[in-house]
């Protein structure tokens, strides 16, 4: 699991640009959970995956899923989510007696 998780770090710095250590993060493997899923809590660099039983390919893709979260630092998401407000409060809504209206 250790040589997946790392290679999986590998791989998405050297796609992004980006030195090993910003992506590179500790992770929890829980097994025999029905409920396949993973967590994760920036604030407290905690990442747990839960997989009913092993599965290289699912574990691989929820380690990339997760690589690809931690390298965005909590600055950056702090920036898109205000873009995104932004963006939305900007947008006019639109009624339901206008939408019909074009059917």
């Amino acid at each position: 699991m250790e040589i997946l998780l790392h290679t999986t770090c590998q791989v998405v710095a050297r796609e992004f640009h980006l030195p090993e250590k910003d992506v590179e993060f500790r992770l929890v493997l829980v097994l025999g959970d029905p409920n396949e899923h993973y967590t994760s809590d920036e604030e407290h660099q905690l990442y747990t995956l839960y997989l009913y039983r092993w599965n290289e390919p699912q574990f691989a893709t929820s380690a990339m899923r997760l690589a690809i979260q931690h390298m965005v630092t909590q600055s950056i998401r702090d920036k898109l989510v205000k873009e995104i407000l932004k963006r939305s409060n900007g947008m006019t809504p639109v009624s339901i007696k206008a939408l019909q209206h074009h059917q």
